[in-house]
């Protein structure tokens, strides 16, 4: 885990951003404590601040501290009459800040300030659809007019309070409009704990893929939904599509694992550790959205535009474009899995199918229909690794962070042709095939790495060398993760396993 997002009620009164001091008795040592974990903190909020709060828990007070000073100074909206409109939302009565008056963003901006200071990482910014037709902004826009862009300039308020304060953070969106794609991330908004195809499971797999396609890239669904409670098969299968969502995230009461029974927490653990491994591949394809605008989640239509079958292919998707992936989305084990032109390689078990066809998937609760398309070449950390936050943060020596295995890199190899993967950090991988066996090289590596790779080959091969040396053959999987370098074949992987260490380049032949 990486980040621990603070939910409502927070702060003494909605929104007033002074900690609950019943709540959190010593709010800047907890948020020390939290950092110190190897996580990051994001804090809700709305863009109301109330005069009438609904009272949830000890501590909590009616009336925001800083209303009447933001009346005063007229950074609310107005009604017909010119005064403050009090809006009714789920959380009481409040006046709604009014981004288009540059003096009220500026104050809104300074009281998230106040918790950048403290150390707060990022805010989930909760709401900002609600805008009452009637309202009237400094703009000389009504609510009707308004009522897409102020989602827009709620969410670059924040944005710019954060970006302006420190280097690393994150803005955590339910509403946008046209524009709002530069600033992420967004999350999938209130559905069901169900398999409903109206507002449950299903609903959030169309929605990913519908969001990367109108340029949101960095998207989540609440695992297990929000507003009704899921079963356990139901959340297992949501966390195996959250695996494979850009961010993974549990949000909404009796959602956690361990609400369930060990073995819910045994599957979700595994995907939760696969989720943050693939962290250099999610990367890489971030930046690729960050700069060309491409999804991370790809729907098959926009990959294979000349295939009329994947027209209709709702619930199944690529990751990248070497993944794709096909959640059960109902509660079964079997599904219908369509694997466009190519080759394709079940994750699981190393199955090889040709592609232009439609396959029957059978999936217990613990495994999802996962291929890998041949000539795919994927960097994983460690699963070993508990976060992604720099270690200088981190103080609980048993909390194992990124930089402290940021020195090995897992390579899982599909070899097929000729293929190549270019990481984010320019860090060139290639694959070739070739009548005497299989070169790979590794290039423009930014500093010295220890590379570990899973070569998936049917045959094992007779050597294994780099440059003039030969790598040395090793008896057991189990004395190969104990050796420096070398190469093991694994009869359960049906590939060879090889170590090396490497300062910037370096070239792999398997004879």
């Amino acid at each position: 885990m990486s980040v621990l997002v603070i939910d409502s009620p927070w702060d003494t009164a909605f929104n007033d951003f002074e900690f609950n001091p019943k709540q959190f008795p010593n709010a800047q040592e907890m948020i020390d404590y939290i950092h110190g974990m190897g996580n990051k903190l994001v804090l809700w909020i709305t863009p109301f601040t109330n005069v009438r709060s609904w009272v949830e828990v000890e501590g909590q007070k009616d009336r925001a501290s800083n209303f009447d000073y933001a009346d005063r100074n007229g950074y609310f909206a107005k009604d017909s009459e010119g005064n403050t409109m009090i809006v009714t939302w789920w959380k009481g009565d409040g006046g709604m800040i009014d981004f288009t008056n540059e003096d009220a963003k500026e104050w809104w901006q300074d009281q998230h300030k106040k918790l950048i200071e403290m150390g707060v990482d990022g805010f989930k910014t909760d709401d900002g659809e609600y805008v009452p037709y009637a309202a009237h902004f400094s703009n000389g826009k009504s609510g009707r007019e308004m009522h897409n862009l102020y989602s827009l300039l709620y969410n670059e308020a924040i944005y710019e309070a954060l970006n302006s304060s420190i280097d690393e953070h994150i803005l955590f969106a339910r509403s946008g409009f046209a524009g709002s794609q530069k600033y992420p991330a967004v999350w999938a908004g209130d559905q069901e704990g169900s398999f409903n195809y109206r507002d449950g499971l299903p609903a959030v797999i169309i929605a990913g893929q519908n969001m990367g396609m109108s340029g949101f890239s960095i998207w989540s669904p609440d695992i297990g939904g929000y507003r009704t409670p899921p079963d356990k098969n139901c959340f297992i299968r949501w966390a195996q599509f959250g695996c494979f969502s850009p961010i993974m995230q549990i949000h909404g009461q009796n959602r956690e694992p361990w609400k369930f029974d060990d073995e819910t927490v045994e599957i979700y653990r595994k995907y939760a550790k696969m989720h943050n491994s693939l962290f250099p591949y999610s990367y890489t394809y971030a930046k690729i959205a960050n700069e060309t605008g491409l999804p991370i989640m790809r729907p098959l239509v926009l990959l294979y535009p000349e295939d009329q079958n994947t027209y209709n292919q709702d619930f199944e998707y690529f990751f990248g474009n070497e993944f794709l992936v096909a959640p059960i989305y109902q509660n079964t084990t079997q599904r219908a899995v369509y694997l466009p032109d190519g080759e394709w390689i079940d994750y699981w078990n190393g199955t090889a199918y040709q592609g232009k066809q439609e396959v029957r998937y059978h999936a217990p609760l613990d495994k999802m229909p996962l291929f890998v398309k041949s000539g795919a070449i994927i960097p994983m950390i460690s699963e070993k690794v508990d976060t992604l936050v720099p270690k200088s943060m981190v103080k609980d020596p048993t909390v194992v962070s990124f930089d402290d295995m940021k020195s090995l890199l897992i390579l899982d190899v599909y070899p097929k042709g000729k293929s190549e993967f270019v990481m984010y950090d320019d860090t060139s991988f290639k694959c070739k095939e070739k009548s005497s066996g299989l070169d790979f090289k590794i290039s423009r590596a930014p500093c010295e790495r220890t590379y570990l790779l899973k070569v998936r080959l049917s045959d094992k091969p007779n050597t294994v060398k780099t440059g003039w040396r030969t790598l040395p053959e090793v008896d057991s999987v189990e004395r190969f993760l104990a050796t420096n370098e070398g190469w093991v074949w694994d009869e359960l992987s049906s590939g060879v396993l090889i170590k090396i260490t490497l300062k910037e380049s370096g070239k792999l032949k398997l004879k």
